[in-house]
């Protein structure tokens, strides 16, 4: 999955990875020009994880491992977007 971000200079893209999770969800980003906000949200929509990818970085892990199987939605965001996902987790 990608999360494309047009800015007055450049266009990010995120990836998203695996999909279906069993231990963790990799986000990797490219050209990171702001902190990024991401933040893991089950059926419910309550947050159970968050994660920040800091300006000039380009990679966050959320663990998954203590998770049950179901469906979770990543929310991605900066100051100006966001952008949500569907992820399966998967033992």
């Amino acid at each position: 999955m990608w999360f494309e971000k047009n800015s007055a200079n450049s266009i990010q893209l995120t990836y998203i990875y695996p999909n279906p999770a069993q231990d963790c969800i990799a986000i990797q980003t490219q050209m990171n020009t702001e902190n990024i906000t991401a933040d893991l949200i089950d059926s419910l929509g309550k947050v159970i994880k968050s994660s920040q990818i800091l300006q000039g970085s380009t990679l966050s892990i959320i663990e998954t491992d203590t998770l049950f199987n179901g469906i979770y939605f990543l929310k991605l965001s900066d100051s100006k977007n966001s952008k949500t996902f569907k992820v399966l987790v998967n033992k």
